[in-house]
């Protein structure tokens, strides 16, 4: 941020100052610079109404090279490094990741302010013009630490997002988990209960239907988990009739004849 400038060229507009630059940035000459200031509508306007009509001298121009040419060489090398950041801000993102391109450069650009001040305090200048252009570095040096700082609370405040959302997630899941226990549990305990909540309906497959139903709404469960048909009474045995209680199932050949024994004779033998 350049100071204020109340010198001859640096009252004149904008457009005749930025022409100037760019030919002192080609080498033109001071003195057919100065010649063609003075040649200049707009400029014999601006020293008449202000400077009583005295004309631009080399004196006045080698001054602005001094301050208002060196702030625009300075904005030109602002303008070209953003613009060659603008161009190559793909391949920069690529390569940093995840990790900002800004704070990538926040160590390299601390340096070259760090050198800038250096060179500076080196350079042979006024001290007022030297502390105006420290004062620009120290600017600079103050608003990329409130960077860092704000970096590192943003860094604070994600990481402490993401500790509270894990432990939701990590909540969630135990809740989900013991409500599955719980229902599988009951899920178990409850088909026991089936006959009975059946026959509380008048028994058979309505009864069953209406049981199955309840009983997957309480827990949950996919309609049809449940079969709706009643279990299949055990088959009894066949009862035995009472005519062959204790019989024997084998029966004696009844048309054999038992061998008898021969009667005994009569006492006194035959006559």
């Amino acid at each position: 941020m350049s100071a204020t400038r109340n010198g001859k060229i640096a009252r004149l507009p904008q457009a005749i100052r930025e022409q100037l630059n760019r030919r002192l940035d080609d080498g033109e000459p001071g003195k057919a610079l100065v010649v063609w200031l003075n040649e200049q509508p707009d400029v014999k306007e601006v020293l008449q109404e202000q400077f009583g009509g005295r004309p631009i001298s080399e004196q006045n121009l080698s001054e602005w090279k001094q301050g208002g040419y060196r702030d625009w060489l300075r904005h030109q090398e602002s303008c070209d490094l953003v613009g060659r950041l603008a161009e190559e801000a793909e391949d920069l993102e690529s390569v940093a990741g995840e990790v900002p391109v800004s704070e990538c450069l926040a160590p390299r650009l601390a340096v070259e302010l760090a050198r800038t001040a250096k060179l500076l305090l080196a350079e042979d200048m006024e001290p007022q013009e030297s502390w105006r252009r420290l004062r620009e570095i120290l600017q600079e040096l103050g608003q990329m630490r409130r960077h860092d700082h704000r970096v590192a609370q943003l860094r604070l405040e994600g990481a402490k997002w993401q500790y509270e959302e894990l432990r939701l997630v990590g909540e969630d899941y135990e809740r989900k988990t013991n409500k599955l226990k719980k229902n599988a549990s009951g899920h178990i305990c409850g088909l026991t209960q089936l006959p009975a909540i059946a026959a509380l309906f008048g028994g058979g497959e309505q009864g069953w239907e209406v049981a199955a139903l309840l009983h997957e709404l309480k827990y949950e469960l996919p309609p049809g988990t449940i079969d709706r048909k009643p279990p299949a009474d055990p088959a009894k045995p066949a009862p035995v009739p009472p005519d062959q209680a204790g019989s024997n199932p084998i029966k004696p050949d009844q048309s054999e004849s038992t061998p008898t024994k021969p009667a005994p004779a009569a006492a006194g033998g035959p006559s």
